[in-house]
């Protein structure tokens, strides 16, 4: 019971902040001007590129995953304040053009 508790608190407080949980969705359509600056274009039409990298990406929640076509995959977490976590756990900002 202790863990259905536990279970349903952590998903009201996952609900309960929206500005999170949507905060990837305003990159689709936009260049992301990184602070070393790459630039990331995150395509309408759901393509991806950043330099030579070229593939698909898909948003879910505050999550971009990005699938290459010369094979490989990432998924990154974009945080508020216009910050992108990846799976190493770094942090970049960018601003959105």
């Amino acid at each position: 019971m202790l863990k259905l508790l536990f279970a349903a608190l952590a998903a009201a407080m996952m609900a309960s902040s929206p500005a999170v949980a949507g905060e990837a969705a305003k990159l689709k359509g936009k260049n992301a001007y990184f602070s070393d600056g790459g630039i990331a274009e995150y395509h309408n039409d759901g393509s991806y590129r950043y330099g030579r990298w070229i593939g698909t990406y898909k948003i879910t929640g505050n999550r971009v995953c990005v699938k290459f076509k010369r094979g490989g995959s990432r998924c990154d977490t974009i945080l508020p304040g216009n910050r992108l976590r990846n799976a190493q756990g770094m942090i970049f900002t960018f601003t959105l053009r």
